[in-house]
């Protein structure tokens, strides 16, 4: 059983910004000048030599090593090819997709807000099963499931903002249940025994990334950055349920903001991408604002709402609110950006009008409009597939 504890951090000072470079960032320690001597005295040497040996600790590799690269934009076609269109069996109607997510045999579990259900279909769009809360709590009648995720295999978890959180197996069976766990969570996921929690964002007391079992048993957390904009993600979550995933080398969460992905690790050696399109706000949003004043400075800048894993190595990234350029006359764009975790490939950027909300074992899924039936009845959402490309290094 895996339990993440902090990284050990600088007893002296602790950077509080890291450059966006690729110098190696540390803390920050500093002394007074000292005069050269001839013959310095003994305790002199001494404490020179404590000196920087402490100096010596506060760039150890306990800090974050981060640098910067580009992700030169590229046409969608050169980093995703259509595979298949799936249409969700017709029989049982969706009102309104809030999450969608894949396991290895491509089976897809839809949390429905508006039927307030969690919807199991197979690879081609066949429902398979309903997966119900009010079985497992019976006084949750109004559940509403925000996100829904396959964890360990084939079991499932499913939770609502601030709870309930419930654990189902394969066949719908209540294994753990629970109204409201330690904090107010807005995205999970899972890695080996382990589910790994990322509550809201901005409190006084920090972030930390809190580690249950499946069993929904708290095990232990991990302290996390807290958010370079405080005042722009108090209360906004970016997409529910995306904003936290899991991969090989661990988890990577995402805040409003911020061009990229931060690994959960503190000194997890990493690069953070920039996209074109992303253009970082200059201050935080204002506090106490008017409701249209708060939108207008939110929507001022792109936001980065997501990240996905397309495979167990690559993080994507998603962007909303690009800027007119950005746009054609008819469509508008989401922006994506595709990283390696383990520099495999250059980090590579595009915009795609269409709606990505899922992704995992080498696969995009978007969701598109609702099917017309053969009646004249509107059905459910076109979910399109399509394979990823890896980049290559042939312009580096």
């Amino acid at each position: 059983m895996l339990i993440l504890q902090p990284a050990p951090r600088c007893r002296i000072a602790r950077a509080s910004h890291f450059l966006e470079d690729a110098r190696p960032q540390g803390a920050v320690c500093a002394w007074p000048a000292l005069r050269p001597s001839a013959d310095p005295p003994p305790w002199l040497c001494a404490g020179l030599l404590f000196l920087l040996l402490l100096a010596v600790g506060c760039t150890s590799s306990d800090a974050p090593r981060r640098h910067t690269v580009d992700a030169p934009l590229v046409p969608f076609n050169e980093l995703f090819a259509l595979e298949d269109t799936i249409r969700l069996d017709p029989s049982i109607l969706i009102g309104q997709v809030t999450f969608l997510d894949v396991n290895q045999e491509g089976h897809l579990l839809v949390s429905d807000m508006i039927g307030k259900s969690i919807y199991r279909f197979s690879a081609s769009g066949e429902y398979v099963m309903t997966y119900s809360v009010s079985e497992c709590l019976p006084d949750e009648k109004d559940f509403t499931p925000m996100a829904s995720r396959f964890i360990d295999g084939d079991r499932i978890l499913t939770m609502n903002i601030g709870g309930p959180f419930v654990v189902f197996d394969a066949a719908g069976n209540c294994l753990a249940a629970s109204r409201r766990l330690s904090e107010t969570f807005i995205s999970f996921c899972a890695k080996d025994d382990s589910l790994h929690m990322l509550p809201i964002s901005g409190l006084p007391s920090g972030v930390s990334v809190a580690v249950y079992s499946a069993a929904l048993e708290r095990l232990g957390e991990t302290r996390v950055e807290d958010p370079e904009f405080r005042e722009l993600n108090l209360g906004r979550y970016g997409h529910p349920g995306r904003t936290l995933e899991c991969f090989n080398d661990g988890p990577y969460y995402t805040y409003l903001g911020i061009e990229d992905a931060i690994p959960v690790r503190a000194n997890a050696e990493t690069v953070r991408a920039l996209p074109p399109f992303f253009v970082k706000r200059k201050q935080d949003l204002r506090p106490n604002l008017p409701l249209m004043e708060a939108v207008a400075e939110i929507r001022a800048y792109p936001r980065t709402i997501a990240v996905f894993g397309i495979d167990s190595l690559t993080r994507m990234i998603r962007y909303k609110g690009l800027r007119d350029k950005w746009h054609s006359d008819t469509q508008i764009a989401v922006g994506l950006s595709v990283v390696s975790n383990i520099s495999r490939f250059p980090a590579r950027s595009t915009l795609f009008p269409g709606h990505p909300v899922a992704a995992g074992y080498g696969y995009l899924y978007n969701l598109g409009d609702n099917e017309p039936l053969a009646d004249g009845e509107v059905g459910n959402p076109v979910i399109t597939r399509y394979r990823f490309i890896p980049p290559t290094n042939s312009d580096e």
